[in-house]
């Protein structure tokens, strides 16, 4: 895992589509550091008022690539991963918060995103504020990105499907050998 950039931005990364709970998240803040959201922008908006942000933070765009998904990353204090409240958005997977989380990057997410993920074992305490990340947060998530590349590494991740496809081979060879005769 890499370790937050202590002098870094705040980072959003998603759709432009999905951006308007980000934008009322952050408007009801005043931010410590800059924000850089890294999206699908058509034409790069002029200002951040133009996509609806206050003057009160620093908003900058940038318009995404992998090249600029992984440099922004490695420049970040922390990410934000806030979400709508819409069914959908209540119910999505936190697929970006443990890429993230994996990465070593302290995440700030909304109460209703996937309390169920930090219920898991080994799981993480949410950060719902900026201002709750601090030394003990940022270990935490460090001890929990090692634990979760362990965990998810491809030897790991293959042995577990091997385990699983040898079990239904294993439950399912009674059952066919019953129809072959």
């Amino acid at each position: 895992p890499v370790l937050p950039a202590a002098d870094g931005h705040f980072i959003w990364i998603g759709k432009l589509c999905n951006l308007g709970p980000v934008v009322k998240w952050v408007n009801q803040r005043s931010l410590s550091r800059p924000l850089v959201i890294i999206s699908d922008l058509g034409e790069m908006p002029s200002s951040s008022r133009q996509l609806g942000f206050t003057a009160r933070n620093s908003i900058d765009f940038v318009r995404w690539s992998a090249r600029d998904h992984i440099e922004q990353t490695r420049h970040a204090f922390a990410a934000i991963d806030v979400k709508g409240e819409e069914f959908r958005s209540r119910h999505k997977p936190p697929a970006k918060m443990l890429d993230f989380l994996a990465s070593g990057i302290p995440v700030i997410s909304s109460p209703l995103h996937s309390p169920g993920f930090y219920h898991q074992p080994g799981g993480l305490q949410p950060c719902f504020e900026p201002e709750e990340i601090g030394t003990a947060y940022v270990e935490a998530v460090q001890r929990f990105a090692v634990r979760v590349r362990s965990r998810l590494s491809v030897k790991n991740v293959c042995t577990e499907l091997s385990s699983i496809l040898g079990q239904l081979i294993l439950d399912c060879s009674p059952r066919m050998s019953s129809l072959s005769t």
